[in-house]
């Protein structure tokens, strides 16, 4: 790819994020992140297809117009998940997380929209260093007691989201229980 090629695709895919960042005043939404996360990746994907064409100013032009197309479609998709969606995503998460045997898929489905998904524990419990958790682990104030623990348990997962029965997103991670028991996705 030369420089120009790079320059065009980088241009294009920063105007495809700063488009897709707008909102209407207020807080964001989840689903104004999906869609912003949805078109940003969109126009990248669509950016890079478009080295694929042509030569010269033709894949120059092939460039943008990848980019806008797949900030569209992109933006589309992923408007797709709402917060309600989400919701039954984190809950099962949580819930698979603290119970699910290994390798045991434990399903949700919105029945509003017919989203649905599994998480998919994919290691037992295993205990993990604090300090590579959370980073080092901080000094006590003087005149307190508080220490932070030595280790936190931790579980690898796999989860994977349907929209209109097609795979719309797969992640893996580890995630680690807190002190009130929930778990926190720390990668």
């Amino acid at each position: 790819m030369t420089l120009a090629i790079r320059k065009a695709t980088v241009a294009a895919a920063v105007l495809a994020l700063g488009l897709a960042g707008c909102t209407n005043g207020g807080g964001v939404s989840n689903q104004q992140v999906g869609t912003t996360a949805g078109g940003a990746l969109g126009a990248i994907a669509g950016g890079l297809a478009g080295t694929q064409v042509g030569s010269g100013r033709g894949r120059t032009a092939a460039i943008i117009a990848g980019t806008i197309l797949g900030g569209a479609l992109g933006a589309g998709i992923g408007n797709r998940l709402t917060a309600e969606d989400n919701t039954y995503a984190q809950q099962t998460t949580q819930q698979a997380l603290a119970s699910a045997p290994p390798n045991q898929p434990v399903r949700w489905q919105n029945p509003n929209t017919g989203v649905y998904g599994d998480v998919v524990p994919t290691t037992p419990i295993y205990q993990q260093p604090y300090s590579t958790v959370y980073g080092q682990q901080q000094q006590p104030v003087y005149g307190t007691t508080y220490s932070q623990p030595q280790a936190v348990d931790c579980r690898d997962y796999k989860q994977t989201i349907f929209v209109d029965n097609q795979r719309y997103e797969t992640a893996t991670g580890t995630a680690c229980r807190q002190a009130d028991g929930s778990w926190k996705i720390v990668s």
